[in-house]
């Protein structure tokens, strides 16, 4: 069911889909419930069909991607952290605190779990508990931290700050 009732809001399928265009340089990329099916033999039955759609400038889908890792690193989704991985996602809780989630990404999956009821329950919990599901979910794929990201654009371009100031860095 989309969250938000049966015919308004978002799935967990489409959030993670979502996410998947962070690590794709801008490309987001149809979701499918599988990549193939085979025979015992390992002859391929049916492959599932992906369309591509670029949606974000590579650039911008980089910083995003950066912004997003900083979430696990240095945030409240510090919990979704994947040995050997670096992985990046969003923390979310309702303002009414029936739901929480969190989407995420590594290199090579991009996931997303929504804890809550479809009878609005308050939670104790917030979205630190579902970042911490996410992560031993992840944790538990093989091949996880395996793929690699691509390197920052050179439309992307850094600068250091003064963090007292505020201002450009200078000698």
């Amino acid at each position: 069911l989309a969250l938000g009732g049966q015919s308004r809001g978002v799935s967990t399928l489409e959030m993670a889909s979502a996410y998947t265009t962070f690590v794709n340089d801008g490309v987001h990329k149809s979701y499918n419930v599988y990549t193939k099916v085979t025979t015992r033999n390992g002859d391929i039955i049916l492959e599932a069909d992906t369309e591509e759609t670029e949606v974000l400038d590579p650039g911008v889908s980089w910083i995003m991607r950066d912004m997003l890792q900083s979430v696990v690193t240095n945030g409240l989704g510090a919990p979704a952290a994947v040995s050997g991985a670096k992985a990046g996602g969003k923390t979310g809780t309702t303002s009414d605190q029936f739901d929480i989630w969190y989407c995420g990404f590594t290199a090579k999956y991009s996931a997303a779990v929504w804890v809550g009821s479809d009878i609005n329950i308050k939670l104790s919990s917030m979205s630190n508990k579902a970042a911490a599901l996410w992560g031993k979910i992840m944790n538990q794929i093989p091949g996880v931290a395996s793929g690699t990201y691509s390197a920052k654009p050179s439309n992307v371009i850094s600068v250091e700050v003064d963090t007292k100031s505020g201002m450009l860095a200078t000698d």
